[in-house]
């Protein structure tokens, strides 16, 4: 592809751990809490690629995402979770799948003030 560079993007609010489907006689469904914020993840990845001067390319072979998680204080959400709500809502609109994504570096702290995460993705040549 040849392109170079990042997108960075704050998703504001606090953060929301990905939780178990429900499993009802219909099969399963993601809980509506997960899925609002996946929506919002997904919302603010589409503003960022928006600004961009150039294509962003979705069918990238793989990429490297960098997330900050800043959660209230008595969150129960794990590390792995934040990711995978995140992961989900990024996907289709920076990359086609989540499989693509080949590394992964996940903080979380807690920030009483301003609950959100920092999202970087770049290509990897």
């Amino acid at each position: 592809m040849g392109h170079t560079g990042y997108i960075a993007f704050t998703v504001p609010g606090p953060p929301v751990p990905k939780e178990r489907p429900r499993v009802g006689k219909n099969g399963g469904r993601t809980p509506a809490r997960t899925a609002a914020y996946e929506k919002h993840v997904g919302f603010c990845a589409l503003a960022a690629r928006s600004s961009l001067s150039k294509t962003w390319p979705i069918d990238a072979d793989a990429y490297e995402i960098t997330l900050e998680i800043h959660e209230l204080p008595k969150s129960r959400g794990d590390l792995d979770n934040y990711m995978k709500s995140i992961l989900d809502g990024m996907q289709g609109i920076l990359y086609g799948t989540d499989r693509r994504v080949r590394k992964a570096t996940v903080t979380v702290s807690v920030d009483r003030l301003k609950p959100r995460a920092e999202v970087m993705i770049k290509v990897l040549e």
